[in-house]
């Protein structure tokens, strides 16, 4: 078997977070859905309203439990790890 070049290592690494990125987009709009907000209110850069900072920090942990880091979430949602080490 032979080993895999830096192309194909880069070219699965952006397939795994574009896979990883439809997961979370996915958990945001079911969560935004359930509670009453909208999509763009839980990836806004503000923490915004008590029910807001509440759904946000509930799809972060939903897509913690289904596998993605919280780096690859805050990457996500534009925010340090810390971030979402804290909504979590």
């Amino acid at each position: 078997m032979k080993p895999l070049t830096t192309a194909e290592i880069k070219a699965m690494r952006a397939q795994a977070m574009q896979d990883g990125a439809a997961v979370f987009w996915a958990i945001v709009e079911a969560v935004a859905s359930e509670m009453g907000v909208t999509r763009s209110d839980i990836a806004s850069p503000t923490r915004g309203k008590a029910h807001v900072v509440l759904a946000r920090d509930w799809a972060c942990r939903c897509a913690h439990d289904r596998g993605l880091s919280m780096a690859a979430i805050g990457r996500l949602l534009h925010r340090d790890h810390t971030s979402i080490v804290a909504a979590i």
